[in-house]
C-alpha cells in the first residue's frame, strides 16, 4: 500500500482537531466538507464505533487522542471500525508525535491501513486448513507429510496409532525415526 491509499491524519497537541487525506475521509465514511475528524468535535457527523479486541475503545484511549496525553509513539494498532449500517472495517497502523524545536509534542501524525480484505483472506485460508485437516483425519489410511529434509510436518491419527506414538511426538522428527521399517 502507498501513503496515498492509506489514511494519514494529523492532529493538534490536544487531539481535538484531526484532519486527514481523502483516504481517511473515505475510510471513516465522512464527507470531505467535515473539517474535523476528532470524536471530541461537536460538528462531526456520526463516526464509526471503534473496537479493539472486541471491546469498544473510549475516545480518550484512541491512538490520536492517547498520544496527545503521553507524547509517545504508538505502533501496531489494530482496530475494528463498526458503522451504523453494521459493516465493519479492520484497520491497522500507528501514530507518532510531531515535536517542536524544544522536543515538546505539538501534534501527531497517524496512519491507518484498511486490512479488511486481508482479514477475509486470512479467514478463508484458516477455514480451508480446518476443512483439510478434517478430511485428512477422517481418512482410514495413514497420512504423513514431510518437508524437503524428510522431517514430518503432519500425521493423521491413524499414522500416529500405527507408529504407536502421539502426533506431537512425530512432528519435527525424520520420517525414518518415526517409521524405521521404511528405511532401505
Amino acid at each position: 500500500a502507498t501513503i496515498a491509499s492509506s489514511a494519514p491524519a494529523w492532529n493538534d497537541a490536544a487531539g481535538r482537531n484531526i484532519t486527514g487525506n481523502k483516504a481517511a475521509y473515505d475510510m471513516l465514511s465522512v464527507p470531505r466538507e467535515c473539517s474535523n475528524l476528532s470524536k471530541l468535535a461537536a460538528d462531526v457527523p456520526a463516526l464509526p464505533r471503534i473496537f479493539s479486541h472486541g471491546r469498544e475503545v473510549e475516545t480518550n484511549q484512541l491512538p490520536m487522542h492517547r498520544i496527545a496525553s503521553t507524547g509517545a509513539a504508538i505502533s501496531d494498532v489494530e482496530l475494528d471500525l463498526v458503522f451504523e449500517d453494521g459493516t465493519t472495517r479492520h484497520v491497522m497502523g500507528g501514530v507518532s508525535p510531531l515535536l517542536d524545536e524544544a522536543g515538546n509534542a505539538r501534534g501527531s501524525v497517524g496512519v491507518l491501513l484498511d486490512v479488511t480484505e486481508r482479514r477475509k483472506l486470512e479467514q478463508q485460508v484458516s477455514d480451508a486448513g480446518r476443512r483439510l485437516r478434517g478430511i485428512l483425519e477422517s481418512i482410514n489410511h495413514l497420512v504423513v507429510s514431510v518437508d524437503g529434509n524428510w522431517k514430518v510436518t503432519y500425521v493423521n491419527r491413524h499414522a500416529a496409532t500405527a507408529a504407536r506414538m502421539r502426533v506431537e511426538q512425530m512432528v519435527g522428527r525424520e520420517l525414518w525415526e518415526v517409521f524405521p521399517q521404511l528405511k532401505g
